[in-house]
């Protein structure tokens, strides 16, 4: 990412994610201030989970996929989900990280289910991606593909 002092836009190209924490203080950082963010080429994971919905202006490239696979909200559904999750985190580092992403979504009045709803249990499809009206749907606002700003369509 690229900052532009005083802070009026970022460039965000092909972000492939982060971890929570750092994203969630990023996000804060970029909301706070009315930051807006110009995404190019890709941005999955915690781009599209807090970076997008943090920006005041979200003006997107042409072709700039937007990918989630899930976030700490996400329950574990079976046993072998569970061990892996626990083999990494304590119970209160995951209830901390679930109770951080749940203010950010209230405080930027996006639906945290923004980076759940589009898991299938049926597929192993790592990512999966919205079109720009389920993303209003979700609550994301502000949403210019910069194509139809240049052609009209």
């Amino acid at each position: 990412m690229y900052i532009k002092k005083p802070y009026s836009y970022i460039i965000a190209e092909n972000i492939s994610g982060g971890v929570q924490a750092p994203a969630i203080a990023i996000a804060n950082f970029i909301f706070d201030r009315n930051i807006s963010v110009i995404f190019s080429g890709y941005c999955h994971s915690a781009c599209a989970n807090y970076i997008l919905p943090a920006a005041k202006l979200k003006i997107v490239m042409p072709n700039t996929k937007f990918g989630w696979h899930g976030c700490s909200a996400k329950q574990a559904s079976t046993q072998a989900e569970i061990e892996e999750i626990e083999r990494f985190l304590d119970y209160e580092t995951l209830a901390t990280m679930k109770q951080e992403e749940a203010s950010f979504y209230q405080k930027v009045g996006v639906a945290q289910t923004i980076c759940t709803c589009g898991m299938k249990e049926s597929t192993k499809t790592p990512m999966f991606y919205y079109n720009p009206k389920d993303l209003y749907k979700f609550g994301i606002r502000d949403f210019y593909i910069l194509q139809d700003i240049v052609t009209g369509k």
